[in-house]
């Protein structure tokens, strides 16, 4: 089975009703794929969405709701690895997840 890493900036878009990413939550909920997720990314996910910009812009279910999802269908990696280096080390935790995770 396919295994991936979503950046956070995907989710974001799911919760400001962004249409990009429908077609990976209903393929998460087929199970077409394995879900990887870390603590990390969840943290960054949480910290994003309390952003004063961007809270009233989101139903505090609908974040309650996709983080449920995110932990019932995703598999929870241990991060150990520190990455190579990238431009933008923003992405380290999802790097890290896809290497720690097999993705």
């Amino acid at each position: 089975m396919l295994r991936i890493v979503v950046d956070t900036n995907i989710w974001i878009r799911t919760l400001l009703g962004g249409q990009v990413s429908l077609p990976v939550l209903q393929a998460l909920k087929e199970n077409r794929f394995q879900l990887l997720i870390s603590d990390a990314l969840l943290a960054e996910l949480e910290t994003v969405v309390k952003r004063p910009r961007l809270a009233t812009r989101m139903a505090t279910q609908d974040i309650d709701d996709l983080l449920a999802a995110l932990l019932w269908h995703g598999e929870l990696v241990e991060l150990r690895t520190i990455p190579p280096r990238c431009r933008d080390p923003k992405d380290h935790p999802v790097l890290a997840t896809a290497i720690d995770g097999r993705a």
